[in-house]
């Protein structure tokens, strides 16, 4: 568990260096599903009404940031590359 817990954090981070962070963020939400899944799976139990409460208030917000970065990259302009 702990070889794949570090080598996903080393593909998070490489993510990050690589790609745009408001993009890879969201991406990150999908957490939440699996650590429901697995506490289902494996104990038969879910979340209590406050956490469910809590992970919509979070995957709203990256939601929200994710078209806001969206709209607002539309009207930049492209970066220019610089040898």
């Amino acid at each position: 568990m702990g070889l794949a817990g570090a080598l996903g954090q080393i593909a998070l981070t490489a993510a990050f260096m690589r790609g745009d962070a408001s993009l890879i963020a969201p991406l990150e939400y999908t957490g939440l599903v699996w650590v429901i899944g697995w506490d289902w799976l494996l104990w038969r139990t879910l979340p209590d009404a406050w956490t469910w409460t809590g992970a919509a208030i979070i995957v709203a917000s990256g939601l929200y940031l994710l078209r806001r970065e969206r709209v607002a990259g539309a009207g930049r302009a492209p970066p220019i590359d610089q040898p």
